[in-house]
């Protein structure tokens, strides 16, 4: 079986025309061909002057021109190998420039794909809470007989639903654009992130409120202080809790947790200790690298996110498609801006952002800060 097999290669280390074949190349711009035939045709012109020559002239002049004639042919070889390979290799160049530039167009397209689509959803994202404001003062308006408290609280509520959602967007657009001219700077100074933390879960209340959402928090007592930006800090928080609020309904429950983990393989174990309420196990792979940082993670009982689509949650211009969304409705989730400005964010804090979730059941964002 070897002999035959090693048989074989010899056959095909010789078999010139499917050596040729097999590059792509034509007979007459294949350089293996070329070099036999050349070859070839410099044994045939030394035999072909050799037996003319032996006719006229007398051996040491046949020797001579035999000699003559084969320095001008393995010339004329060298040279139209040299071509022909200087060809070759142009047009294998040309080959892969040729991919390299469909690969940059079909990229371009992509991209200019995605941007119209973000730009559809970003006149969707913030006309929706102008109609909503607009429809609300219009119906307070209508009605002729006094209105009750009770409408009046309904009625503000959803209004400051409306706005938040706006505020938050135009933020985030704002932000972007300090990322992409580089002019997004962390300064980071030592503070309490419980503070931060706690302070921004009461900001959304009265958000997650107007929507029938829950939110609440599970946060260890024994936080350490550790340097971080606290703007920024913010933005990752609300775009975090925002998004939660957005994709949990009405009934559901959102919880912002915060824990110490002093190491990766103790996560398990504290989660448990704490009460921790998430969709992430010990085996996800950014969790043993997890050390030295607190965790924190918000988890809502929401309609979770399809598997094929978290490798793309964080990636700018992209939103996520879930069956309860854009397939039955028509109509675009969200711009997913708020996810990449909390990824640059943490990454610019050597931190870790991921999330877990289940379809139907909810999700867990979580992201580390490190304390040293």
């Amino acid at each position: 079986m070897e002999n035959s097999t090693s048989s074989q290669k010899r056959i095909n280390h010789i078999n010139v025309v499917k050596q040729c074949k097999e590059e792509g190349f034509p007979l007459w711009e294949c350089p293996n061909f070329l070099f036999l035939f050349t070859g070839l045709l410099a044994v045939i012109s030394m035999g072909a002057t050799y037996i003319l020559a032996s006719y006229y002239f007398p051996p040491e002049v046949v020797i001579i021109l035999i000699g003559v004639v084969s320095f001008i042919m393995v010339v004329i070889s060298y040279l139209v190998n040299e071509g022909i390979r200087r060809i070759t290799q142009s047009k294998k160049e040309l080959s892969k420039s040729n991919e390299a530039l469909s690969f940059a167009l079909a990229e371009a397209r992509r991209e200019k794909k995605m941007r119209e689509d973000f730009t559809t959803m970003l006149v969707h994202d913030l006309r929706s809470p102008l109609e909503a404001v607009r429809l609300i003062i219009e119906l307070l308006q209508e009605k002729k007989k006094p209105i009750s408290a009770k409408d009046w609280h309904d009625s503000l509520m959803s209004i400051n639903h409306s706005v938040a959602n706006m505020l938050n967007l135009i933020t985030n657009l704002l932000d972007i654009a300090k990322f992409e001219r580089g002019k997004f700077l962390i300064h980071k100074h030592l503070d309490d992130i419980q503070k931060v933390v706690t302070l921004q879960i009461e900001n959304f209340k009265i958000l997650a409120l107007s929507k029938g959402v829950k939110l609440s928090s599970n946060l260890a007592s024994n936080l350490p202080s550790l340097s971080f930006d606290e703007y920024a800090l913010d933005r990752v928080l609300a775009n975090l809790i925002v998004n939660a609020i957005k994709f949990t309904p009405a009934g559901g429950e959102i919880v912002v947790q915060a824990i110490y983990v002093p190491k990766g393989n103790e996560i398990k174990k504290l989660a448990e200790q704490y009460g921790m309420k998430w969709f992430v196990n010990s085996s996800s792979p950014f969790i043993p690298s997890i050390s030295h940082s607190i965790l924190v993670v918000i988890t809502d009982n929401g309609i979770g996110i399809p598997k094929d689509k978290l490798d793309k949650l964080f990636l700018t211009f992209s939103q996520v498609i879930t069956t309860q969304g854009t397939v039955k409705t028509g109509i675009p989730l969200g711009t997913g801006l708020g996810l990449s400005i909390a990824k640059a964010i943490i990454q610019a804090h050597r931190g870790i952002i991921s999330v877990s979730s289940e379809e139907g059941k909810g999700s867990s964002f979580y992201f580390s800060l490190p304390t040293a």
